[in-house]
């Protein structure tokens, strides 16, 4: 997909169920150090991996199904 945004996601989208490529990315049950070699090493790893929880979790302008707050 070009261009390739890892945070898009929308309620019905061919790449991904219910999520989007950076939330898939953790997902590794069974191989976290082959994945940790796979971002550069540990040091890389922990940095990206405190970036998830840094930044912003809003969706917008995507499609993505919104709460009704009422």
């Amino acid at each position: 997909m070009s261009p390739f945004n890892p945070r898009f996601s929308t309620e019905k989208q061919p790449e991904y169920t219910e999520g989007n490529a950076w939330q898939y990315l953790w997902l590794v049950p069974h191989d976290v150090a082959g994945l940790t070699a796979l971002l550069g090493g540990r040091d890389k790893f922990d940095l990206r991996l405190d970036s998830l929880f840094s930044q912003s979790s809003d969706i917008t302008d995507t499609g993505a199904p919104r709460m009704n707050p009422d």
